[in-house]
């Protein structure tokens, strides 16, 4: 296959996933520790490092916590609970249902931290594979290494073993969805590679930016033609950077980082430079 075929079927299969899903603006992907609802990361604040949920307290929140951001900051306050750097305030304890221990995240269970090998920064629950894992995983470690295992598989050191997807419930899908896209967008503003190759970063980027053009020019058409025009010429460009590497399902999880972020606050995450939506559009572009 010749490379103007190769880039015109690759585009070609991109722009009709675009047009024909339908992809959920709100979706979320909650997360709950020990009993404890963090929620979801639809904060304008989430994934910045700091927590911004009011229920918290501790050296890794936010300087103000604001009612808004409850149960919105998942990722931020659910690896700070777990690192030590926050916790409960004392009058929300009831938040804690009684002999629930289990971490609970998109849908998998990561169970307790019952194993010998808890808390030794390695996962050992054998359902898992990538860098994050230890040397050996054995059956006696299946849903007992729940920190471990919960802080890899957030950091994208760690995934599922293909046959063990029916883990998630179909319920779950959704939010598994939600929480990989996440994932692709925190490493493209550069909190690191976690074994992801650059070819699916820049699948990511060319479906993020192709969907937030369309979005843009339908709803949010005063932001001006020259924005739309550069976020689909960034995308295209990707496009023919990573075809060249083979197809790749992060497209579909950049739409639905677009279909995710961009909401009410568009034009007030626009003129924010500390937002995720500019931060995304410009690490994107730039690549």
């Amino acid at each position: 296959m010749n490379m103007k075929k190769l880039i015109t079927t690759a585009l070609s299969l991109l722009l009709v996933s675009l047009v024909s899903g339908v992809y959920g603006q709100n979706a979320t992907a909650n997360i709950t520790i020990a009993g404890i609802d963090f929620g979801d990361n639809s904060s304008q604040w989430a994934n910045d490092g700091e927590c911004d949920d009011p229920r918290f307290e501790g050296d890794g929140m936010a300087t103000s916590a604001i009612e808004d951001d409850l149960h919105s900051d998942a990722t931020d306050c659910s690896e700070a609970y777990q690192n030590g750097s926050i916790a409960l305030i004392g009058n929300l304890e009831e938040e804690l249902q009684p002999s629930n221990q289990d971490i609970t995240i998109a849908g998998i269970d990561f169970g307790d931290n019952s194993s010998q090998w808890a808390n030794d920064g390695e996962c050992d629950d054998p359902r898992f594979e990538g860098d994050g894992m230890a040397t050996s995983a054995i059956e006696d470690d299946l849903h007992s290494d729940a920190t471990d295992c919960s802080e890899a598989y957030q950091n994208g050191s760690i995934a599922l073993i293909g046959n063990l997807e029916e883990e998630l419930q179909p319920s779950n899908q959704e939010q598994q969805t939600a929480l990989e896209a996440e994932r692709f967008a925190n490493l493209v503003r550069g909190n690191g590679t976690a074994g992801t190759s650059t070819a699916d970063l820049n699948w990511f980027c060319s479906g993020f930016l192709i969907r937030t053009a369309g979005i843009f020019e339908q709803d949010y058409s005063s932001l001006g033609a020259d924005m739309v025009s550069a976020m689909q010429e960034g995308g295209e460009r990707l496009i023919i950077l990573a075809a060249l590497d083979g197809p790749s399902d992060a497209a579909y999880f950049g739409q639905e980082y677009a279909n995710m972020i961009t909401n009410e606050d568009v034009f007030e995450s626009m003129l924010d430079s500390d937002s995720l939506l500019r931060k995304t559009i410009m690490s994107c572009v730039e690549r």
